[in-house]
C-alpha cells in the first residue's frame, strides 16, 4: 500500500491521530504474532493516520490473452 502525499485539509484530522496512535503502536507493538515488530511498525506509520489511502483492485482475465 503507498500513501499519498497529505494536503492541507488533512491536517484536520491531526488532534485524532495523536489520541489513536499511542493505542495503535502499543497493540502493534504487543500483539502475539509470527509477523517480525519492525515489519509491523513498518505497515502502520503515524502518517498511515493522516495520509490518504487508494487501493487498486485488478482482475486476470479468465482465459489467455489473444
Amino acid at each position: 500500500m503507498r500513501y499519498c502525499s497529505v494536503r492541507g485539509k488533512d491536517y484536520l484530522m491531526l488532534p485524532l491521530a495523536l489520541l489513536i496512535y499511542p493505542v495503535q503502536w502499543v497493540y502493534v507493538q504487543f500483539a502475539k504474532h509470527a509477523m517480525p515488530v519492525a515489519l509491523r511498525h513498518a505497515m502502520y506509520p503515524f502518517s498511515c493516520l493522516l495520509y490518504r489511502h487508494y487501493f487498486i483492485v485488478c482482475e486476470k482475465p479468465a482465459g489467455p490473452a489473444s
